[in-house]
Parts: C-alpha cells; sequence; structure tokens
C-alpha cells in the first residue's frame, strides 16, 4: 500500500515489509482515507478489525484518489467525467446501449420483433437511468431520461 503514498516505485520495489511495517502502512493508508473522506463531506465507517470493510474503504478511497489524478483527467476524463465517481464505469454501459440499439435490433427478422425488442431495450435502459441517476449534474440525469423517454415513445407509437 505504500506504493499508493509515495511516488517512487524503484524504491519501493526493492522494500521487504515485516508483517508489523505492513500493519502500519495499512493504518496510514486508513488514516489518509478517513482524512480525505471527511473532506469530501461523507461519513467515515467503523473499521474495526474487519477486513471486508476495510478493503471496502480503501478500495473506495483509491478509486477517488486515481480517478482525480491529473495524469487520470487528462487522458481518459472525457469517458468518466460527467458521471458520479461510483458510476466511472457507465460510459460502457451507454456504449453497449448504442451498439444494441444500432447494430443488433435491426439483424433481427420481422419489423415487429425489431420493435418489441426496441421498446424493452429502451424501457430497461430508461429504468436504469431513472433508478441509478448515474451522472453528477441532475440536469444530465434529466435530459438522459427525457431522451429515453422520446426514443421509447417513437419506438412504441410508430
Amino acid at each position: 500500500l505504500d506504493w499508493f503514498l509515495r511516488r517512487d516505485e524503484a524504491i519501493i520495489t526493492t522494500l521487504d515489509y515485516s508483517f508489523e511495517q505492513r500493519r502500519s502502512e495499512v493504518s496510514k493508508m486508513l488514516e489518509h482515507a478517513a482524512r480525505a473522506a471527511i473532506d469530501r463531506g461523507e461519513q467515515v465507517p467503523d473499521i474495526g478489525d474487519d477486513a471486508a470493510v476495510k478493503r471496502r474503504f480503501l478500495q473506495s478511497y483509491l478509486y477517488h484518489k486515481n480517478l482525480g489524478a491529473v495524469w487520470t483527467q487528462k487522458q481518459l476524463g472525457f469517458l468518466f467525467s460527467s458521471f458520479k465517481v461510483k458510476f466511472w464505469a457507465f460510459e460502457l454501459f451507454v456504449c453497449v446501449l448504442k451498439l444494441f440499439m444500432i447494430a443488433v435490433i435491426p439483424m433481427l427478422p420481422s419489423s415487429q420483433l425489431q420493435i418489441v425488442v426496441g421498446v424493452l431495450a429502451a424501457s430497461f435502459f430508461l429504468s436504469c437511468y431513472l433508478l441509478l441517476s448515474p451522472y453528477r449534474e441532475a440536469s444530465d440525469n434529466r435530459v438522459a431520461v427525457l431522451l429515453f423517454g422520446q426514443l421509447w415513445l417513437n419506438l412504441f407509437l410508430g
């Protein structure tokens, strides 16, 4: 875990940690994670000795830390910057939706089947957007819901 706190990888790969040193590094990382969660306005969970809670808390911290890194923002920020952090991979979901609507549905044999599958797909994706609200801005969520509602109406009404 020290690798996430320091920049020099060459030094870290040559270090041999004892059990106590590893425990100390985990404690430091948990302190950093708690401070970052407080800075974001989140509650810090009661971790205790539960390894699963520690792992989830540290994963959340590392997601926030790594997604906020300058290199990540410059190289990949266009893919996830409009989504909430826990939905950082939602763009993949959007790409699958587009691929399905453009490539799979037109391959179906009859136009009635295409319409039924399209309405079902639009209903599924519309409900996902309604339930998850993946975008950071409420206006983006509203626009996505309106667009999928319009798509559903087009498919349903012909």
